[in-house]
């Protein structure tokens, strides 16, 4: 047997072993109560899967590649159908902002005065997530959570590093090196920042609203959103970006990232971001159209998509240069990994973000 063959013969019993552990978790029976712990650890293993199928298409054929991406894509579809179940009922749904800029593209000092949490989406409040609590949690892990099945082998252990639960909070995460991916879910009102220095092999986010995410390092495979409202995003290197079940949200991408892939999202922005590649904080110099391809799976063919645009000379995103250079100063007072509450400087940051200057027609 070839080396190449006994890898991808490992990778199948790997992928077996993790598929069936997770199976076991979603189809526990009886479902504890809470069952917080239950979900944790099936959404830890998913994100861990996830990183692993992504890593090995360096030597997965392509068939293969589909095959294992398939079955993930239904091992999603079935936890998140029992977070759906277990949720409390509410008649609360996610709905686009109102953005109504005031002159020159910025939001009026009435309506930043006046804009309160009950004005606007609620995670607790979406049927679609459940905290910990009652109320949303702090937890933001200093060391990675390292997932590992006792079937598997020694060698084979995912450490995956979490960001859940933050309200109106300001916060830097880097990761340990000995984190492999990063999960980040159930983010409200918040101004999240990933350092430059900070590497990992994927990146998966969920359940964010009302909040401005950056991801300033390098993620060496794909970053997957999954119900993300009303935020603007700024990633400067993955290899390959994909959202689901998004809407009215601003995108800023690295030039490196030439594509995207959207599924049942609307209203979103796309523009393209640069770095500069020479200082140590790999500040964003510049933000223009953004000229790479988004693949819409709702609209594969012509006519083009209704549910995405890019910038141009008339309407743009709100996030600047100069914004992303105070969330870089911010950061770089505030420590390596931190929460802290959100100032005064961050605050403004994060409303002028969610101004959006353009509208979608209905």
């Amino acid at each position: 047997m070839s080396k190449l063959h006994q890898t991808q013969q490992n990778f199948y019993v790997h992928f077996r072993t993790a598929r069936a552990a997770i199976e076991a978790l979603i189809t526990t029976d009886p479902v504890p109560d809470p069952p917080t712990d239950l979900l944790e650890s099936a959404e830890s293993r998913l994100a861990s899967l996830r990183s692993d199928v992504a890593n090995a298409k360096a030597y997965l054929a392509p068939y293969d590649q589909r095959t294992y991406s398939t079955q993930l894509d239904q091992l999603t579809a079935d936890y998140d159908a029992l977070r759906a179940k277990l949720a409390p009922t509410a008649s609360f749904s996610f709905s686009s902002r109102s953005r109504k800029p005031g002159e020159n593209g910025s939001v009026s000092s009435d309506s930043a005065q006046s804009e309160t949490p009950s004005a606007r989406p609620s995670l607790a409040e979406s049927s679609s997530w459940t905290s910990s609590e009652s109320t949303h949690t702090t937890l933001l892990s200093t060391t990675p959570t390292t997932v590992k099945d006792s079937r598997l082998p020694p060698s084979v252990s995912t450490s995956v590093y979490q960001i859940r639960n933050q309200l109106s909070k300001f916060v830097v995460a880097a990761p340990l090196p000995s984190a492999t991916s990063l999960l980040v879910s159930g983010i409200e009102d918040c101004v999240v920042y990933i350092p430059p220095f900070v590497k990992v092999s994927s990146v998966q986010v969920m359940d964010c609203a009302n909040s401005v995410l950056i991801f300033a390092g390098v993620i060496d495979g794909p970053i997957h959103l999954t119900r993300v409202v009303t935020c603007s995003l700024v990633v400067r290197d993955a290899l390959q970006f994909r959202m689901h079940d998004s809407t009215d949200s601003d995108i800023l991408l690295g030039s490196g990232i030439t594509s995207a892939i959207i599924e049942k999202s609307d209203e979103l922005i796309f523009a393209q971001a640069t770095f500069d590649s020479d200082s140590d904080d790999k500040l964003m110099s510049a933000v223009s159209p953004y000229t790479g391809k988004v693949d819409d799976f709702d609209h594969p063919a012509l006519p083009a998509s209704p549910n995405w645009n890019t910038i141009d000379d008339d309407s743009t995103t709100k996030f600047t240069e100069k914004d992303f250079k105070t969330i870089v100063e911010i950061a770089n007072t505030a420590g390596s990994t931190t929460t802290t509450a959100l100032s005064a400087d961050a605050l403004r940051i994060k409303r002028k973000a969610l101004s959006r200057g353009f509208d979608f027609d209905d």
